[in-house]
């Protein structure tokens, strides 16, 4: 009799351990999406950023809703955002973009890739590139057409990029514009031959 009391109470304990150890997976937080999962060459990253480095729209659509921070910087102090730029991942990048992520960020002024605005001007493609349409979509979102002081001039006309040139002046004040324009044609003036014919016409028309 005593054995069956002891077995009885071994089940029950048995059933109630079971029980909250289900009900423990049931409610266990999902864990910190802004933690690192990868710290390598290639610098830290979080599941947000591993995402953006492989152009996943569910799984960045999935970690955002788990609450991961959109703006966190990671590899070489880059953003999710510019970790889409960096590795092509066009798609991607529209979707944190939209999703609010910060196209202003600025990171330690030493780089030369410095922000999503110089990283899509950079990666050559011309008005038919995703890079262009993520340009203009940038600048749709609020990104500053004069980031770095008017460098982001100089980049796009010493790259002959035309359509960024154009649009970089077009989203500023015509003031604005028209100062900068004037800024450009005197530090170019006497190397013209080295400029595409097409940022030269650009340049006049907003002077």
């Amino acid at each position: 009799m005593a054995s069956g009391k002891r077995k009885h109470v071994l089940l029950i304990a048995f059933l109630v351990g079971a029980t909250a150890f289900g009900i423990y997976w049931i409610v266990k937080p999902p864990p910190d999406p802004d933690r690192w999962v990868e710290n390598g060459k290639r610098g830290r990253f979080t599941p947000l950023m591993v995402a953006a480095r492989k152009g996943d729209l569910d799984e960045i659509q999935y970690q955002l809703e788990l609450g991961a921070s959109i703006d966190k910087e990671g590899m070489a102090g880059r953003t999710p955002l510019e970790i889409a730029i960096w590795y092509g991942q066009y798609p991607a990048a529209q979707l944190l973009l939209e999703s609010g992520a910060d196209p202003n960020h600025r990171r330690d002024l030493t780089h030369v890739d410095d922000g999503p605005l110089r990283m899509t001007i950079e990666r050559i493609g011309g008005s038919s590139g995703a890079n262009y349409q993520l340009f203009l979509a940038l600048l749709d979102a609020g990104a500053d057409p004069m980031f770095e002081d008017g460098e982001l001039l100089y980049l796009a006309a010493d790259l002959n990029q035309a359509d960024f040139l154009d649009a970089l002046l077009a989203a500023m004040k015509t003031e604005t514009a028209r100062e900068q324009a004037e800024y450009l044609y005197r530090g170019r003036h006497g190397f013209k031959d080295g400029l595409d014919p097409t940022v030269l016409e650009i340049i006049e028309r907003y002077r």
